[in-house]
């Protein structure tokens, strides 16, 4: 009778870390899809910046996930070249040029003096640091990844996916061994 308790107890075990690894894959492809309903960011890019570590053992169960905040280059956002840039010519404030680019779904935002460029490092969206020629910067978008998915409304999301998916899988899983035992 001790061994069969032992056996349902290791079972037991590891069904709730497999819910446990379950659950925050969920919730992290939950938050996933909420940060990308605002934003005019591809599933893609936020993959290759996000590194996930599931619970080895219930004596430590941490789901870890880390998040680069390497900035995502403008040119991801499908910029568009607004207008021309002429020296010494001043424009009226309602044809302003530069680049139009939608980081926030359905908000294009318009960066004067921007231009669309092929550099020996890839092209990009510039700007001048100066007025003269020569003293040029790369663009990259305001909110990097790793701050979209640490605001307090996504965290939030996180932890309520997690709890919400962890109790429903833990009993799809125990259904699923206790049918085994029969």
């Amino acid at each position: 009778m001790a061994d069969e308790f032992k056996k349902l107890n290791k079972i037991f075990n590891r069904v709730k870390l497999s819910a446990f690894n379950k659950a925050g894959r969920s919730a992290v492809s939950r938050v996933t899809r909420f940060v990308r309903e605002g934003y005019e960011i591809k599933k893609k890019w936020i993959d290759e910046r996000l590194h996930e570590t599931k619970a080895k053992s219930l004596q430590d169960p941490r789901y870890k996930i880390e998040i680069s905040n390497k900035a995502l280059p403008l040119i991801l956002f499908k910029p568009r070249q607004i207008g021309k840039l002429k020296k010494g010519v001043r424009r009226r404030k309602s044809r302003q040029a530069g680049v139009k680019v939608k980081i926030k779904k359905n908000q294009p935002q318009l960066i004067a003096g921007a231009f669309i460029a092929e550099m020996k490092y890839g092209e990009n969206v510039f700007k001048r640091e100066t007025e003269e020629r020569g003293s040029v910067f790369a663009l990259y978008s305001a909110p990097q990844v790793g701050q979209l998915f640490s605001s307090e409304v996504a965290l939030k999301e996180l932890e309520k996916e997690a709890t919400d998916r962890f109790a429903e899988i833990l009993f799809q899983r125990l259904e699923y061994e206790s049918s085994k035992l029969k």
